[in-house]
């Protein structure tokens, strides 16, 4: 076979030993490679041919380059592909689910599972003494001619039953602030605000605003309002508790009173703004005289909502605040002023009182304890205070753990002494208040029947307003 022209060319020509010229290859001319050659011999010229430098072969990286991104374009297109697959198969019908559970999981919402939780409550609560006047009642009705002669009987009887089901037990436990998702009311016109603070200072007999002055008195009701409504620095969450909840008792009160319906309006918005501010607190709060006020109003407000779960829960954390600002300590006020130590000391008592009777009503251990609180100095609220007392000693004497492993018969002897000093405090009271040689008008009747309610709440009934 006849070898390629070309490849013959090849073989034939000699290897190059060396380089033109360094003078022949600056005039860019033919260079027999000579030394000399003949261009610089005819010319006389130093004739220098430098080194030649041997050539390193590079590998190919853009080659390997390229193959790795074809490789990635071709894992994409596969993803790409397992995507529309996965797109095309999947039911629409899914979607609002995963909505309702990323909503139900939020940060700022509280599952519904665990809100329906059943809660305990002790012996002493509703729905225990419920449950036994049902057990009662089941064997007093057994008869079949008592139901013959009283046929409501029956009806009576299911109403027991459904207090005393699971779903009845866990009525305190309803849900913790079911708006706290709704936005806040604004705060109503600073001229109708003013008209109540007004009304409020020139009737400190008022039931209301002696109640309300044990927590919080009216010149810082005003004060607190002041730095609200004319806002100059930023104000705090407990600022806009506190403003809310005294504006909305004060407003209701104004309404029964003036009979224009507005003011039930201003009173209901604010009553809602604390219900949503407080849903929003913080659970580690800082120990602050502001603090105390706010989360002893919400509690106030609970229990005007019949939600004796969210007052005691309230009520727990302004005592564990109380106590961390030694409150409960007579030494730690002794080097404050008179009025700032009167503040505190009321403060103190009106948490006690919350707190007993909320341990009675939900049948647990009180935090604040006989053994470790000063005496009373406020002689206005004495009856108030002793009748917590007797609400503190009922619970711990006769439902707690350790009553549980007294006899019967020293039971039945503790029972009587309580009932003894409750019926000293109820003649004490009615002595005071000189109730046989008085004709109470009706709004009078109405305030006695909100203070009572406000200080001893042991039953909680839904606020009329």
């Amino acid at each position: 076979m006849a070898e390629p022209p070309n490849m013959a060319r090849t073989e034939e020509r000699p290897a190059i030993q060396r380089r033109s010229c360094d003078r022949c290859r600056a005039r860019k001319i033919a260079c027999d490679r000579a030394s000399p050659c003949s261009n610089c011999a005819i010319a006389r010229a130093s004739c220098v041919h430098s080194a030649i430098k041997p050539r390193t072969e590079e590998g190919r990286q853009r080659v390997l380059i390229s193959t790795q991104y074809e490789r990635k374009l071709d894992d994409i297109a596969k993803n790409i592909d397992g995507l529309k697959h996965l797109l095309q198969g999947l039911d629409l019908s899914t979607v609002p689910a995963l909505s309702a559970f990323n909503s139900a999981h939020a940060p700022s919402s509280i599952a519904p599972r665990q809100l329906k939780t059943p809660v305990y409550e002790g012996g002493s609560s509703l729905s225990a003494h419920s449950a036994k006047l049902g057990q009662f009642m089941n064997q007093f009705v057994g008869h079949s001619s008592l139901r013959n002669i009283f046929p409501q009987v029956d009806g009576i009887m299911a109403a027991l039953r459904n207090v005393t089901s699971p779903g009845g037990e866990a009525l305190c436990a309803q849900e913790f602030m079911p708006e706290a998702e709704a936005p806040l009311h604004q705060l109503p016109p600073q001229a109708e605000a003013i008209t109540v603070l007004r009304w409020a200072n020139d009737h400190p007999e008022s039931y209301l605003v002696l109640w309300l002055s044990q927590v919080l008195p009216v010149d810082k009701i005003t004060e607190t309002c002041q730095r609200i409504y004319f806002a100059v620095a930023d104000y705090s969450q407990f600022d806009f508790i506190i403003v809310n909840a005294c504006l909305s008792w004060l407003f209701l009160e104004y309404h029964v009173i003036s009979g224009q319906e507005k003011y039930a309006a201003f009173g209901t918005a604010c009553h809602t703004n604390v219900r949503m501010s407080l849903s929003k607190l913080p659970l580690l709060m800082p120990p602050t005289m502001d603090a105390i006020t706010a989360l002893t109003l919400g509690a106030f407000h609970a229990i005007d909502n019949a939600e004796a779960l969210l007052a005691w829960t309230l009520t727990s954390a302004a005592a564990n605040l109380s106590q961390t600002l030694g409150y409960h300590r007579t030494s730690s006020a002794e080097k404050d002023e008179e009025t700032v130590r009167q503040r505190k000391h009321r403060f103190f008592w009106t948490v006690y009182r919350l707190d007993k009777a909320l341990s009675l009503r939900l049948g647990r251990t009180p935090i604040l304890q006989d053994h470790d609180v000063p005496a009373p100095a406020d002689s206005t609220v004495r009856r108030w205070t002793m009748l917590a007392e007797i609400q503190g000693k009922t619970y711990n004497q006769l439902f707690s753990s350790s009553a549980a492993q007294y006899s019967t018969t020293s039971r039945t002897e503790i029972a009587k002494a309580l009932l003894a000093e409750t019926e000293a405090l109820i003649q004490e009271t009615t002595e005071a208040l000189h109730v046989s040689k008085l004709v109470l008008s009706l709004t009078q009747l109405i305030n006695i029947s909100r203070l009572v309610k406000q200080s001893c709440p042991v039953k909680l009934v839904k606020s009329p307003y």
